[in-house]
Order: structure tokens, then sequence, then C-alpha cells
């Protein structure tokens, strides 16, 4: 996915609510990665991305994230060891919360597309399926 579905949904600003939820969620989130509570990292990662995707209104997007999560898992999670990856994703988390916040949803789109690249990347680069990564 390079562009965020529903993002017409976010044309406004978030609503305030989704914005503490989301800010509340990427605290913690911020939090367990510096504890290296990485099961906590985890689940307040697709939490996150959870409430992100169900405020942008579109019931067939947010029903299908817990299919593309658990999908995915293995991919995502590859990289969670790295605390380099997961600042960068973690700093992301707070890109979209300000992005968000002022209705900006092209640069929202623009932070999803990388956010979602970049644990893709990883994982095809450290099992050497390098032709399918994105160029660096």
């Amino acid at each position: 996915m390079s562009r965020m579905s529903g993002r017409g949904r976010f044309s406004r600003p978030a609503l305030s609510e989704t914005i503490e939820a989301l800010t509340d969620i990427a605290i913690r989130h911020r939090d367990a990665s510096q504890s290296q509570r990485l099961g906590d990292v985890f689940e307040l990662n697709d939490r996150f991305h959870d409430t992100l995707y169900r405020a942008a209104g579109n019931r067939q997007l947010a029903k299908a994230i817990p299919h593309y999560t658990f999908a995915t898992q293995p991919i995502r999670t590859r990289a969670f060891a790295s605390r380099d990856i997961r600042k960068l994703a973690i700093d992301e988390h707070f890109e979209m919360i300000n992005a968000l916040t002022v209705g900006d949803t092209d640069r929202l789109s623009e932070i999803i597309a990388r956010h979602i690249r970049r644990p893709k990347d990883f994982y095809l680069r450290a099992n050497r399926i390098t032709g399918l990564a994105t160029p660096e």
C-alpha cells in the first residue's frame, strides 16, 4: 500500500479525541521501545496503526488491517531488534500525528508510505532479496 486509502477522510484536521488517543499510544510505544519491552512495542505499534486507520472512516480498510497485520508480522517484526529503526518508526508516528493535527493528507500519505516501506526493505535485505527492495 503506497498511499493511504481513505486519506480524503482526513481532509480536515483529525478530531481531538483521535489526536489524543494516537499521542497516548505513541508515547507509550516510545517508552516501551526505550525500555526494550519488545512485546509491548509490538502490541502498541499495532494499536497505533489500528487507531489511525479506523479514524480514516474507511470501514473496509479498518477491517482489513488486522488481517494485513497478522500476515506481515514476520516482516514487520524483523526490524524490531534495531533500536535505530524503532526510533525512526517512533519519529514517524509523531510525524503522522502532526500531519493529522493540521489535516495535511499529502504529508500523511508520504509518511505512511515510507513507514511501510522501511520494514519491508529491511526484511528483504536481511534475507538477501535485494532485487525487490526499494533502492537506497
